[in-house]
């Protein structure tokens, strides 16, 4: 018995993931589709953009991101109804992530049953109600980005143009579908690009204590923002940037902000530990540790030079957490109406990246 589940493993994990993308489709299905009205606040915005598209051929509100609400406008042209069209496409947008994230944890891990446990986490956390029901046009930019993503460790593997050019394509659709996708391709880019260095093994320890610095003034640079009196921060900022910190901790993101918590503490203390073990181990005369393979096995809870694409996408994940969604020095009470809250409810898809990686780094 054991044989046959080893030797059909991948096999019962892609059935495994299609019976969770089934229900969960039927489960969001139900409740969106519970009330014959636009879902939340913005339910109408879109309604109006698409059927002014459809009749006039031009929006009533003038967007400079329209690709989402184009694709929108494309599913109205098909079922004759706006509101249909615009719960079908946080559906459809929202199935294209789920199995987008799926992609890159398996193709990170070369693993499908990580690839399932990202996207079930990313399915079963009320966080995707917010993006299907709320932010249909965020929800398609985060989608570009996440296969954007995919295409580009593809291209490095494969070392392929084309790849590099689907993946430049994604971000262009993203950046044309949401205004919130170019700050997002800019955080992706920098915590991947910092996460790269500190991961490296030729970092010396000098220039290592100096990224560790750099990290550390970015995270408290709210509070320094927040107290100089130099010049005047914008409106917008003003609210965000907290002169006392706070618990980051609100009660829509709790339990994914717990969870993110827990991983970005682990990954710290044993990305010092393993640090401390390596530069032990070259000292002369060590009497501790042998040679090589026991200082592998030491640090082998989570070796990240092991699998350079993993340590990197959960370093920067864990970056990402430390610089906004955990930072204590920002406002995470305002809601999905701020800029901190909103990136907040992002926590979700975190989670569903961090915990398969650090499951994977720690067997």
């Amino acid at each position: 018995m054991t044989e046959i589940l080893r030797r059909y493993s991948n096999h019962l994990a892609i059935a495994f993931t299609l019976l969770i993308l089934s229900l969960c489709l039927w489960r969001d299905y139900i409740l969106l589709f519970q009330t014959p009205l636009a879902t939340g606040i913005d339910g109408y915005y879109y309604v109006l953009q698409i059927n002014r598209l459809i009749s006039k051929g031009q929006f009533y509100f003038p967007t400079r991101t329209p690709i989402v609400l184009y694709l929108l406008s494309l599913l109205r042209f098909l079922t004759q109804d706006a509101v249909v069209a615009i719960k079908l496409g946080g559906m459809i947008f929202h199935l294209l992530l789920s199995v987008g994230v799926f992609c890159l944890i398996k193709k990170l891990t070369l693993n499908n049953w990580f690839g399932l446990c990202a996207l079930a986490i990313a399915n079963l956390s009320g966080l995707h109600l917010y993006m299907i029901g709320e932010f249909l046009s965020n929800l398609g930019a985060l989608t570009f980005i996440v296969w954007s993503g995919f295409f580009f460790l593809k291209a490095i593997q494969a070392k392929s143009k084309g790849w590099f050019t689907a993946s430049f394509i994604c971000l262009l659709l993203a950046v044309l579908s949401h205004r919130s996708a170019l700050p997002l391709i800019f955080l992706i880019s920098f915590t991947g690009l910092l996460a790269y260095i500190l991961v490296g093994e030729k970092l010396n320890s000098r220039n290592k204590k100096f990224l560790l610095s750099i990290t550390l003034l970015i995270i408290v640079s709210p509070l320094i923002l927040a107290w100089q009196t130099v010049f005047n921060l914008p409106d917008s900022l003003t609210t965000e940037f907290l002169k006392v910190p706070q618990l980051p901790f609100n009660k829509t993101t709790l339990p994914e902000c717990l969870a993110l918590a827990i991983i970005s503490l682990t990954v710290v203390l044993i990305y010092f530990l393993w640090s401390k073990v390596r530069q032990t181990a070259s000292l002369p005369g060590l009497s501790g540790i042998s040679d090589d393979s026991e200082i592998e096995q030491t640090a082998s809870l989570f070796y990240l030079s092991q699998n350079k694409a993993v340590g990197i996408t959960l370093g920067a994940v864990v970056l990402w957490n430390l610089f906004v969604t955990l930072n204590p020095f920002l406002n995470h009470q305002t809601g999905f109406t701020g800029i901190t809250g909103r990136l907040s409810s992002l926590s979700y898809l975190q989670t569903a990246v961090a915990v398969p990686l650090l499951l994977f780094c720690s067997k």
